[in-house]
């Protein structure tokens, strides 16, 4: 049998394509020397086109390197400024906030405002579990003393209890010790007053009660007359500290109850702060 040239070119194909199946590795006596052969002349500029538009040498590398640490300075200082700037525009609401509440203070006829002084907050949690207390950066070098308000905006946080010359520790009124007097309106617009009183152990539960509530009884319109203390309602400072201003905001109502029908109800009310909105509160000073 007479074989062609095209035989033999077939028989060349199919080897080529047998040959990965029957020996896998390859050869690697063969095949290096000639992959080190073309990898030397692809580093060669001339011989390689995509080295042509490549032109950076090691001077443009130190230059790019420099390049990048320029710009990562920029993004860290950006952020800086980001959150400074988030910071002033938080303080500037808190003083519009606290601006409204002293003005109504100013419509009753007090002829001297209080002073507001800003402060950091250092910390805002205590060492111990049945304490709720935060740490600023002002003391009795800038005129605090024991009993002062201390707000974020027209939200009430607690009052200064320790005093030390450039620090002071805030008692939150969520702190079980708290024996704050706040005002709490029913729906006949009547204004009731009592005591907070924190509940529990202070570990874990921050809801505080009113106690001391007592509805007025009124002959002129009959039983229920007063009203009543609905959830949600608003809980604010009352008027019997001279060291703290009325009207600011402690917290909503979330719970009321009259089990004994002696019309000295039960009220329990979440507290308004949330100390993680800003990093900065301020004391009220009165002049």
């Amino acid at each position: 049998m007479r074989f062609r040239g095209r035989h033999v070119w077939g028989a060349v194909l199919i080897a080529l394509f047998a040959l990965p199946v029957l020996r896998p590795e390859g050869f690697p006596t063969v095949e290096r020397p000639v992959a080190d052969t073309f990898a030397w002349f692809g580093k060669i500029r001339v011989l390689n086109p995509h080295l042509w538009g490549s032109t950076v040498s090691a001077s443009g590398e130190e230059e790019a390197a420099e390049r990048s640490d320029y710009a990562r300075g920029l993004e860290r200082e950006n952020a800086v400024l980001r959150e400074e700037y988030a910071q002033r525009l938080r303080l500037e609401e808190d003083l519009v906030g606290l601006k409204g509440a002293l003005e109504g203070l100013a419509s009753s006829g007090l002829d001297r405002l209080p002073r507001v002084l800003v402060a950091r907050v250092l910390r805002t949690a205590d060492a111990s579990a049945y304490r709720r207390s935060v740490l600023i950066d002002r003391g009795s070098d800038d005129g605090l003393r024991s009993g002062m308000a201390v707000v974020s905006g027209r939200v009430f946080l607690g009052t200064v209890e320790v005093v030390h010359a450039r620090s002071a520790l805030v008692k939150l009124v969520s702190d079980r010790r708290s024996r704050l007097e706040v005002a709490v309106r029913t729906t006949a617009n009547e204004r009731l007053c009592g005591f907070v009183h924190g509940r529990g152990s202070g570990t874990v539960d921050d809801e505080l009660d009113v106690r001391f509530v007592c509805l007025p009884v009124r002959d002129d319109v009959g039983p229920g007359g007063a009203g009543r203390v609905l959830p949600g309602a608003p809980v604010f400072t009352s008027n019997a500290d001279p060291l703290v201003p009325a009207s600011l905001l402690v917290g909503f109502v979330t719970e009321v109850s009259d089990k004994d029908l002696d019309g000295m109800p039960r009220i329990r009310f979440r507290p308004a702060l949330d100390l993680a909105r800003a990093t900065r509160v301020l004391v009220v000073i009165p002049q």
